[in-house]
């Protein structure tokens, strides 16, 4: 896969305005490469390919792996990590009596809560967010609902003053940014002690300047650093950069410049540490890319071409808590879901040539037994490595003798596994899931 190194250069504009430009440069350090993982086996890359036919809003994984994804028409989808449909068992939930077109599984496509006493269409879906307790946070239309992760039972409930709101995003106290799709208006709530099914407001409705710079521009996604003290704007197509915002108080914000990409963006990710991801539009001459940013070393910085994404606007990204894992939503009209895998001390030096691509693993999935067949020229001088994705070290074997060398997973625990051929040109990695 294409891989940039990106550190950070400064200008000042006329009217004041700091500038980030992300300029490559190699400076020694080793980016991590995202491989485009199917677990699902069916294609092209995917990980749940179709999964709403209509405009993803959003994705978010929860504590357990689950993988949350929002529609803009049909409302909000469950799935497992391997795929399959994670049916939410809540009686608050309306479940669409058919699947919809080109669909296998239902969505949700309205909560019913006390406070609005009614069923409320979650159809017009904005995005979702984890909050800072693991519950899940989805908007649709002007209302934010924070939904217990592991049946979807609605735990509190906030309607804004705005038409619509853009994707939510936590801090790790819970206080949660939310954005105008297109109004300048910015909120800070975080959920009531004194009655737990509503939100209190920790920054009323606030204008910021420079938002207003341009008419009708368009916000879907926003972020807010773990600590509470930075927010990140990104912009629809055209505009090219994202708004950094600070403060001190949670109330009073401080434009302290913006982050240059050369491309929109609808899909941004915040985590730990001040690390910030996030992923701009596809151009004539390139596909979308995932950025990474770095906001304790930008000498760190870098990015990489999504090759496998058709679509050049992306709605939706989520990575897990040990960055090994990203998902991200199309905005194309199927609303694919997408995974990538990374493990900082397997992708170095990743092979993809002719010989690199004769290398097949096979049956995946698998309950036992994995064939692993090599061309001739690998055959010897070659070392195998199967690794868990935390990269602990699960089998070794020094060289394979034939074309048909066997694994056995037979001994190990469900989950994915990465199969390493390390040869002196370098890796070469297969995926297999062991059920």
């Amino acid at each position: 896969m294409k891989k940039t190194l990106q550190t950070l250069a400064f200008s000042v504009l006329a009217l004041g305005t700091v500038v980030f430009n992300n300029t490559a440069v190699a400076q020694g350090v080793n980016p991590p490469t995202y491989l485009n993982d199917d677990e699902n086996g069916v294609g092209n890359g995917f990980f749940i390919k179709g999964a709403h036919s209509s405009i993803s809003q959003g994705v978010v994984t929860d504590p357990a792996g689950r993988v949350w994804t929002s529609s803009n028409a049909l409302g909000f989808y469950v799935a497992n990590p391997d795929g399959t449909e994670y049916r939410l068992t809540s009686p608050d939930l309306t479940y669409a009596a058919a699947p919809g077109a080109g669909l296998t599984q239902a969505h949700v496509s309205a909560i019913f809560t006390t406070a609005a006493n009614t069923n409320e269409t979650v159809t017009g879906g904005r995005g979702l967010a984890l909050a800072h307790d693991g519950h899940i946070l989805i908007a649709a239309g002007n209302t934010l609902w924070k939904l217990n992760h592991i049946t979807g039972a609605p735990i509190a409930r906030w309607v804004s003053p705005a038409a619509n709101i853009a994707a939510p995003s936590s801090d790790a106290n819970g206080n949660i940014f939310i954005s105008s799709v297109t109004q300048n208006k910015q909120y800070i709530i975080r959920q009531s002690t004194t009655n737990p099914a509503t939100f209190e407001t920790v920054m009323a409705e606030t204008a910021f300047t420079p938002r207003n710079r341009v008419a009708g521009a368009v916000v879907r996604s926003t972020a807010i650093s773990r600590d509470g003290k930075t927010l990140y704007i990104p912009y629809a197509d055209p505009i090219t950069y994202i708004e950094k915002y600070t403060s001190t108080d949670m109330v009073n914000w401080t434009h302290v410049g913006d982050i240059e990409n050369g491309a929109a963006s609808n899909a941004i990710w915040a985590g730990r540490f001040g690390k910030l991801y996030y992923v701009t539009f596809g151009t004539a001459s390139s596909r979308p890319k995932l950025h990474f940013r770095d906001e304790t070393n930008l000498a760190r910085n870098w990015s990489q071409e999504l090759t496998e994404i058709g679509a050049n606007d992306i709605r939706g990204l989520s990575l897990t808590e040990g960055y090994d894992t990203a998902y991200i939503a199309s905005g194309d009209t199927n609303g694919n879901v997408y995974r990538y895998i990374t493990m900082d001390d397997v992708i170095t030096g990743i092979r993809n040539d002719a010989e690199a691509q004769a290398v097949v693993a096979y049956p995946v999935p698998t309950s036992g037994v994995v064939t692993l067949e090599l061309p001739e020229s690998l055959r010897r001088n070659t070392k195998i490595q199967v690794t868990d994705l935390a990269g602990k070290s699960v089998l070794f074997r020094q060289s394979a003798v034939s074309n048909g060398s066997s694994l056995d997973f037979t001994g190990l625990a469900a989950g994915t596994y990465l199969v390493m051929i390390n040869t002196p040109e370098g890796k070469i990695v297969r995926r297999v899931v062991k059920q």
